[in-house]
């Protein structure tokens, strides 16, 4: 009798575990399939924001002081994610049947709970970090359903909520570290602006990856970046001050200057690859999803521009396993 009680209490359990798994139960492929649901190489991208708007507000004296503000980006970024997936199932059936969820390698059950477990968990260290990045995380999630629910459907707005959500991610870490400094104000105004555009324009980009047509507006936008970046970043980030007044050179700045100059590199390769290909239809795909792990680029060179070099060599060293990862999961 007893036996049976135990049977009938954990039944529910086992179930979601073979949801969890899949319908063939190997460890592997429910790996794989997990990984491919959240998009495993974009994660990598997601750390530098807090990073950066920590260090921006002098609070990331130690390396790991802006992990909290981290994980709530993670966790939200994550919660949208699977939320994407969940509102795309039957688009998802007709023209990316391979996807765990249209494909039936994840229930629907189990997304919906990981999905409300990232949230929770997000919400729930954001509430313990302080009040602020409370009301900015709250913010997040609500922009994250708007997205996935009503957003993503227009070219405009749908682009608009992505680089917004990556801004609110940034000033997650701002807000972190308590007061933030006055001196790098300018820096913070800076940045916001930079991830707006920036996303934006990818995110255009990959609107139009199932329409496989070239948004030329968008490719000009993302143009705009790194030339923004060059002539501005430096002197608003105030890294080239002591060098031209005090002739003091900060060690961070050719770390600054040469995460730069990758990025725009980068950019400037893809952008050739989708104006100069007479099929795109690969190419749309792979290069937002090398767009998408290019900011960590540009989040290394601004910890590093604001004059915090081991800040930045930890975000930079997340560009290696995105790329890895990059070429064995969709990112797009």
């Amino acid at each position: 009798m007893r036996i049976s009680k135990i049977v009938e209490i954990t039944e529910p359990f086992s179930k979601l575990r073979e949801d969890c798994i899949g319908d063939a139960g190997a460890a592997d492929g429910a790996v794989k399939n997990w990984c491919r649901l959240l998009r495993v190489p974009n994660l990598f991208t997601v750390p530098g924001d807090p990073v950066l708007g920590h260090v921006i507000a002098e609070g990331a004296m130690g390396l790991f002081a802006a992990l909290p503000a981290v994980v709530v980006s993670l966790c939200m970024y994550c919660f949208g994610l699977v939320g994407n997936d969940l509102n795309d199932i039957e688009e998802d059936k007709e023209e990316r049947p391979e996807r765990p969820l249209a494909s039936g390698a994840i229930s629907k059950r189990a997304a919906r709970l990981l999905a409300g477990v990232f949230l929770v968990a997000g919400l729930t260290v954001a509430w313990h970090i302080n009040t602020a990045v409370f009301i900015l995380a709250v913010s997040l999630g609500m922009t994250i359903w708007m997205y996935n629910k009503f957003l993503k459907r227009n070219s405009f707005l749908g682009p608009l909520g992505v680089s917004t959500c990556r801004v609110l991610s940034l000033l997650c870490g701002y807000h972190a570290a308590g007061t933030g400094s006055e001196y790098l104000k300018n820096m913070l105004y800076f940045s916001c602006i930079v991830w707006l555009i920036y996303f934006f324009a990818v995110s255009l980009i990959a609107y139009h990856e199932t329409r496989r047509k070239i948004r030329v507006e968008a490719l000009l936008l993302l143009c705009t970046v790194p030339v923004a970046w060059a002539v501005s970043a430096p002197f608003v980030s105030m890294a080239f001050y002591p060098a031209l007044l005090l002739k003091e050179s900060n060690p961070s700045i050719l770390l600054a200057v040469s995460a730069s100059c990758i990025f725009t590199f980068i950019i400037a390769k893809n952008i050739s690859a989708l104006v100069f290909k007479s099929d795109v239809r690969g190419t749309i795909s792979s290069s937002a999803g090398e767009l998408i792990v290019n900011i960590i680029l540009l989040q290394t060179a601004g910890c590093a521009f604001v004059g915090y070099p081991r800040q930045a060599l930890a975000v930079m060293m997340l560009f290696i396993p995105a790329k890895i990862l990059g070429k064995i999961f969709y990112s797009s």
